[in-house]
């Protein structure tokens, strides 16, 4: 509702500064990922997906990659404290809370088409413990995504390693997602989202990278 809400003002700021550029390209990606779902959708309910994609049109062939495909992960962390620094974020210690104790982190990871939509998005918690400037604690927990565009689906449940490095503790998860239904898999993209944190908690980062080190 709120993006929805945010898409009207634009518009209107449009009108007023005499041009509908933005709106009318706003609109049109979404037409485009409308339109490719659509067709992601009547060839993934087919009683036959690999004939009915071979029956599409060439411009819905091009509609269907569009709005199936991977074409970029965006990223997304949130830090908090644990025990004695319950109520703080990762933005918020200070030189003597971040000494010591737990920190828990939240990665998440979503998948974006070309055309605009969202294909599945996953996510993984990090959680660390430090004392004197060492991790002495490592924990992944609450693994897990969802999918949301026809044909996406989650093969098996996702994987975890955890590495304390002494200095850094690291957490990975891999997911395993699958474009296809009826025994026509097409896409079986290599997902990992790994959250590495510092045991000062100011240094930690997120990255797709399968490698703990």
């Amino acid at each position: 509702m709120l993006l929805k809400r945010a898409r009207r003002f634009g518009v209107v700021a449009a009108l007023v500064a005499g041009t509908t550029v933005f709106s009318a390209v706003s609109a049109s990606a979404d037409t485009q990922a409308a339109n490719g779902v659509k067709v992601a959708d009547k060839v993934f309910s087919s009683s036959s997906p690999k004939a009915a994609y071979d029956a599409l049109s060439e411009s819905d062939r091009v509609a269907f990659t569009a709005s199936t495909t991977v074409d970029r992960i965006e990223t997304h962390t949130v830090g908090k404290g644990l025990g004695a620094n319950a109520g703080k974020t990762a933005n918020s210690f200070d030189g003597a809370v971040a000494a010591s104790g737990c920190w828990y982190f939240t990665f998440r990871g979503r998948a974006k088409a070309a055309a605009g939509n969202t294909l599945y998005t996953y996510w993984q918690n990090t959680a660390v413990c430090a004392r004197k400037g060492r991790i002495t604690a490592v924990w992944t927990d609450n693994v897990d995504g969802e999918t949301s565009t026809p044909g996406w689906r989650i093969d098996k449940d996702p994987t975890t390693k955890t590495k304390n490095v002494g200095w850094e503790g690291r957490g990975v998860a891999r997911y395993y997602f699958v474009l296809g239904v009826g025994g026509w898999d097409i896409q079986h993209p290599t997902t990992c989202l790994q959250g590495r944190v510092n045991a000062d908690r100011v240094h930690y980062a997120v990255s797709r990278s399968c490698n703990i080190g």
